[in-house]
């Protein structure tokens, strides 16, 4: 690794191109590193701004690894608008090319200084895959219980509860017990600082981004659990639950994910169904809404998914869960559906009880 004042990179190179060589750096960007691609691209701009004010010819490579399908790269170079430096994001294993970059790097005849190595000295950095992404989870999370971690980082209950409790050992996140049983996890201020290096996201940068997007401090009040953001959260589990779930994989899940078309999906999926890469769209009806903000917000949120298919050409299941009432307002919004995406209802009252997706067509269990 190389460090330019406190920003870390993976590598660095001086890439011998037309006019001279390049002072080009690397970040390795995980796309299952618990952070959606729109979200990450802020963090990322913010230290392709600071390496260009530090090292003015400097150029930016995010090559991205554990992709799967086109979405997140595209993605990702989508939020990445405003790095100050030329950039490209490509898959790990492309070789460089400097047409890949949003302009030619700069080349100087006298190539650049080499960076300082870094040693990396804190333990997470030896830590197992499986810890590091519980640790992540829990710091966009903030606070969670077992199978919402679980459920996240795809792992078993029992093997997410005892990395959690080897993480509350360690000083990184704490129990909290409450009287009515409901005990959850927080993470620690050291957990965060530690998540945030791992995401390669240096001291002092904010990066509000990181949070569920909607009152994140408000998902879990003294023990009382939230109907709505217990089954946002659980969204992985109940597509895996559903009687088609030998035709889904799932590559990650988020909760409360803003994305630019002007709106924030209560949770989203991506993976495949019937073998294409697939996004898995889920909106919580809310039962203290009337019936008239409810179709309003239907209507809104369908235009949206519309809107974010065309961007991005990836078909999308778009599913409501919520109370049997909430679910009457559907009624007539969608006469026609395109063919590249698929809306589903169910109630929320039988875990795992979907409908299964058709193209292009509208499927409601009552």
């Amino acid at each position: 690794m190389y460090r330019v004042d406190d920003l870390l990179f993976d590598g660095w190179y001086r890439h011998a191109v037309a006019g001279g060589f390049t002072d080009t750096f690397e970040l390795y960007i995980d796309a299952l590193c618990g952070l959606p691609p729109h979200d990450y691209a802020q963090a990322l701009e913010a230290i392709g701004r600071r390496l260009g004010r530090l090292r003015p010819r400097a150029s930016l490579w995010f090559r991205v690894h554990n992709l799967r399908g086109r979405w997140y790269l595209d993605a990702l170079r989508d939020g990445l608008q405003n790095t100050g430096v030329s950039f490209a994001v490509t898959p790990f294993e492309e070789k460089f090319d400097p047409l890949k970059f949003t302009f030619w790097p700069v080349a100087d005849r006298v190539p650049s200084p080499r960076p300082p190595a870094y040693l990396p000295e804190e333990p997470y950095w030896g830590w197992a895959r499986s810890k590091r992404l519980v640790l992540q989870a829990m710091a966009r999370l903030d606070r969670a219980y077992t199978r919402e971690v679980a459920s996240m980082v795809q792992l078993g209950r029992t093997q997410a509860y005892n990395l959690l409790a080897s993480l509350e050992q360690e000083g990184w996140v704490e129990r909290v017990a409450l009287e009515d049983g409901y005990d959850y996890w927080q993470v620690r201020r050291k957990g965060l600082s530690a998540a945030l290096r791992l995401w390669r996201i240096p001291p002092g940068q904010d990066f509000d981004e990181r949070h569920e997007r909607e009152n994140p401090q408000a998902t879990h009040h003294v023990g009382r659990v939230s109907k709505h953001n217990r089954t946002k959260r659980l969204w992985r589990d109940w597509l895996m639950n559903a009687s088609f779930r030998s035709q889904i994989t799932i590559y990650a899940v988020w909760s409360e994910v803003a994305l630019p078309v002007n709106t924030i999906c209560d949770a989203l999926a991506w993976g495949e169904y019937e073998g294409r890469e697939t996004l898995f769209w889920l909106e919580v009806l809310s039962s203290k809404k009337g019936h008239e903000d409810l179709r309003h917000d239907i209507v809104s949120k369908s235009n949206a998914v519309a809107a974010y298919v065309g961007m991005y050409g990836v078909p999308i299941v778009l599913a409501f869960l919520g109370q049997r009432w909430t679910l009457g307002t559907l009624g007539g919004v969608f006469s026609r559906i395109p063919k590249e995406i698929a809306v589903i209802a169910a109630p929320w009252t039988h875990f795992g009880r979907l409908p299964t997706p058709r193209w292009g067509d509208f499927q409601y269990l009552v």
